[in-house]
């Protein structure tokens, strides 16, 4: 998935149209898990270890400038072997004349949460658990809610504002595994402020529209049974009168003509 992301919104061309036609604005997205680099969080590091401090600055400053290095040794591989681009992705893209898009340290991401962030169910057990993880979801919440704009252009500023959830495997998240990993997305609901259901005018339950959910799997059964794991899961569902919440969409040479969408 990474590679396929740095291709998408952190290659050379990418690059150049969003410093000519986004004024220079990036889509920042990155990598959140045991392996990211920099611990904790910046400022929870104790200020009385200055040594320590220090030593993990360097640490970190090492670490981003072997990335760098290994960026700069890809490129020069693939001006000499034009058919080997793909090797241009296999890692983070940090160096070049312009700004990238990818966010290495999980300090950066704490400090402004990027827009798309990979992670993993463990990994965000934690995170919804402690302190060092906190202002992502806060700032999340701000956005979602338009906190930064007037309060009386919100409620129209909202219906922009979007969370996206997209699960890979979904068929791998049933029995017991599914149950934590579905309690875990309602506290995610709740740590960033969005309730999964919302009341309409007519007192029905119905999806809250600031949440929409991308899910693939290899097997999920028959359109029934698929409707209704989706729905307990994800916690997602409509009291409205044979209203299906979820669209299921099979394999095969799908296209997004039937709907219209050009993919």
């Amino acid at each position: 998935q990474m590679a396929r992301l740095r291709e998408a919104l952190d290659s050379h061309e990418v690059r150049d149209f969003m410093e000519k036609h986004l004024n220079g604005n990036r889509i920042y997205f990155g990598s959140y898990n045991g392996a990211t680099i920099a611990p904790k969080n910046y400022d929870l590091l104790n200020t009385h270890c200055q040594d320590k401090i220090r030593e993990i600055r360097i640490d970190v400053a090492e670490r981003l400038q072997k990335i760098t290095d290994n960026f700069k040794f890809i490129n020069d591989y693939v001006n000499e072997h034009p058919d080997k681009k793909e090797a241009l992705y296999i890692s983070p893209r940090l160096g070049g004349d312009k700004i990238g898009s990818e966010m290495i340290t999980r300090w950066d991401m704490q400090k402004w949460a990027p827009d798309i962030m990979i992670t993993n169910t463990s990994m965000l057990s934690i995170m919804l658990m402690r302190k060092a993880e906190q202002e992502i979801f806060e700032e999340t919440n701000r956005w979602l809610n338009a906190l930064d704009k007037p309060e009386e252009e919100r409620e129209e500023t909202k219906k922009n504002r979007i969370f996206h959830i997209v699960v890979d495997e979904l068929h791998l998240y049933r029995g017991t595994a599914g149950s934590e990993v579905a309690c875990l997305l309602r506290m995610l609901y709740n740590a960033i402020g969005l309730s999964p259901v919302i009341e309409d005018a007519n007192g029905n339950m119905i999806p809250n529209p600031q949440i929409k959910i991308l899910a693939s799997s290899a097997s999920l059964g028959d359109e029934k049974s698929t409707q209704k794991f989706l729905e307990e899961f994800f916690g997602i569902y409509s009291t409205k009168e044979g209203e299906t919440v979820f669209n299921v969409q099979a394999g095969s040479n799908y296209t997004g003509s039937d709907h219209g969408m050009n993919i």
